[in-house]
């Protein structure tokens, strides 16, 4: 993917107003450092505006990058370029410039999975002539590249925010370099959590909230004594008489609402069934003392009766 950026940021310079009609070769070599094997040198034929060949407008060009320090002694010029964002480079080049051809290389490195590579870059070109049917016109090239780019970037920006709802510590130190913030963003989505009640208990219950926690440098009994409190604002006890553990307040509320609630009677939609944790966890039922007695002396009364009709043979 760098190389292919690289390669792109050379060719997709080369065209930016009138219609097309100078014909280049354009020849590009990529070499990596630590790379098990190189890849080939590149022979493209593509179509320029008159004139966009010039020696100013063959520095490479890209929205996300920028030039500096651009000098020129004679035919040869040098630069400086920074690139940021998913693709970002740095490195130095020169270009010497000769009418109908042009030579030129860039030294640059990126990092890899937080490793530093290097790579070296070489490019050369001759006008051919007028614009062949085999030529690439670059300004398609140039659109197809910001399209592609745009692409990336949209997906790189859903999967960084896929990171941060799911709080996908684990994986952070990898793309760090990619989502900028991430560990503020996880953090601050953590805290997220911790002032809503059932997002909370959806934490707790992946086994996330232990490592999601160290990862912040939160407590992570302190961060559930926050949801509590919020569960118990929100009158959210289903939530509350889990995330609180023995609470006076909530026994108190048991001891209030909870008698006479019949849940098998209440409908789906019936908020207080969510409050049969809460009563179930602090006013267990019991059977009644009348209705085992009552029980008793009825399976008394059949045993008296089955004794009768023994005697009189029946």
């Amino acid at each position: 993917m760098k190389t292919r950026f690289v390669t792109t940021l050379i060719l997709g310079l080369l065209a930016t107003h009138a219609l097309a009609d100078e014909q280049w070769e354009v020849t590009t070599s990529v070499e990596m450092a630590g790379m098990p094997f190189q890849v080939p040198p590149t022979t493209t034929k593509i179509c320029v505006p008159p004139g966009e060949q010039s020696k100013q407008k063959m520095v490479p060009a890209d929205k996300n990058c920028k030039v500096s320090n651009f000098k020129s002694t004679g035919n040869t010029s040098s630069f400086h370029i920074e690139c940021t964002g998913p693709q970002a480079m740095s490195g130095d080049g020169q270009i010497t410039y000769s009418g109908n051809s042009y030579k030129g290389s860039l030294k640059a490195y990126t990092k890899m999975d937080g490793q530093r590579m290097d790579m070296n870059l070489a490019y050369a070109g001759r006008k051919t002539g007028p614009c062949t049917g085999d030529s690439v016109n670059v300004r398609a090239i140039q659109a197809q590249a910001q399209n592609a780019q745009a692409n990336q970037v949209a997906y790189t920006n859903m999967m960084c925010q896929q990171m941060v709802e799911n709080l996908s510590w684990q994986g952070s130190e990898y793309m760090n370099q990619t989502c900028p913030n991430l560990k503020t963003n996880i953090c601050k989505a953590l805290a997220q959590r911790a002032d809503d009640p059932v997002a909370f208990m959806e934490l707790k219950q992946e086994s996330k909230l232990d490592g999601v926690a160290g990862y912040c440098g939160q407590d992570a009994g302190a961060l559930q004594q926050k949801a509590c409190s919020a569960a118990k604002n929100r009158k959210r006890w289903d939530a509350a008489w889990e995330l609180c553990g023995e609470d006076a307040e909530l026994a108190a509320v048991a001891q209030k609402e909870c008698p006479g609630m019949i849940f098998t009677g209440m409908s789906q939609d019936d908020p207080r069934r969510g409050m049969r944790g809460l009563c179930d966890h602090y006013l267990p039922r019991k059977p009644a003392a009348a209705t085992e007695n009552t029980l008793d002396q009825g399976m008394k009364a059949i045993e008296g009766l089955n004794k009768l009709r023994g005697l009189f043979g029946r």
